[in-house]
This record gives structure tokens, C-alpha cells and sequence, in this order.
């Protein structure tokens, strides 16, 4: 194989997780399985690498009643480049994704060493990753965990906040 299938990669590495912590994972990519009964079996929604409009006007209906009675949602990398035009969907991942610039090395740094999701990372690592720009500027709707430092890399349009991969936290 030539190109690695992220979305395979990532569903894979969602199972092995779930194997380690003792919960099944089941995937899909079909709209029809958004339905009030379909998602009250999970406790968690994972959207790998999603984008686009994926939800017919039902489908958008059961997965905010699910999060809104209390179902989890992890949005992973494309995750920010979903449902451009569902303003419920923008609160729940935080921002829209804009733009990136090439993947590159960065220093992250973390902000918040009280959450559980960064208590345990250094203050500050290097690595290779695709940044994210977002359409607006997060931080007055989420907790920040983590930024990249805008100094350590390149094509950033977000000034002090750079860029992300993603909301951490809430």
C-alpha cells in the first residue's frame, strides 16, 4: 500500500483503545444509523475524520437530542470541517475548520494543566501534524488545553492562538 487509509487507520486505532479499556467499538458510515433508538446504544459518538454536509435534517435531529440528554461526542481531525451550516454542530465542536498549511513540526504547548485530558503531558512537545486554522477564533466558547506555538512553525492565521487539532475539553 502505497497511501496509508486514514479513516481505516483511525477506526482501527479507535478499536484497539476499546479492546485496552473494555469497550466494543462499532463503525459506520451510513446516515441512516442516526436515529433517536440507533444512537441510545452508545454511550459515545466518535466522528473520524468526517466532512461535509453527512446528516439528512432527522439524522441532525437524533444526534442533538443525543448529546443534549447526555450521549458523548469526540470529533477527530476532520471532524471541524463537518456540518458547516448547523450552528449546533459548530458550538459542539468549537469552531469550523478554515484552512492548513502544510503538515509540519510544531511545539504544543499546554495551557491547562488542571484537565484531566493534559495533567499528565510535558508543558511542551514537539511534533509532526496537520494544524488547523479555524473560520473564527475559539477561545471565548471553550476551554483551551492546548496551542500550537506560532513561532515554531508556519501559515498560521489565527495571531496568539494558531492553530489546534481540535476542542480537548470542556
Amino acid at each position: 500500500m502505497d497511501t496509508l487509509d486514514l479513516p481505516h487507520a483511525g477506526v482501527e486505532a479507535v478499536r484497539e483503545i476499546g479492546a485496552a479499556q473494555g469497550f466494543a467499538v462499532d463503525a459506520t458510515e451510513q446516515p441512516a444509523a442516526f436515529t433517536p433508538d440507533g444512537l441510545a446504544r452508545y454511550a459515545t459518538l466518535v466522528f473520524l475524520s468526517t466532512s461535509g454536509e453527512i446528516l439528512d435534517p432527522s439524522g441532525k435531529a437524533a444526534l442533538e437530542a443525543y448529546v443534549r440528554g447526555g450521549g458523548g461526542f469526540v470529533g477527530v481531525h476532520g471532524a471541524a470541517a463537518t456540518e458547516y451550516g448547523w450552528p449546533f454542530y459548530g458550538r459542539l465542536v468549537g469552531a469550523w475548520f478554515d484552512k492548513h498549511p502544510p503538515v509540519q513540526r510544531a511545539t504544543v504547548r499546554v495551557e491547562d494543566r488542571d484537565h484531566p485530558a493534559t495533567r499528565h503531558l510535558d508543558t511542551a512537545w514537539v511534533r509532526t501534524d496537520e494544524w488547523y486554522n479555524f473560520r473564527t477564533n475559539p477561545r471565548p466558547d471553550v476551554r483551551v488545553l492546548a496551542t500550537v506555538d506560532e513561532s515554531s512553525c508556519s501559515g498560521g492565521t489565527m495571531g496568539a492562538d494558531l492553530f489546534a487539532t481540535g476542542r480537548l475539553g470542556a
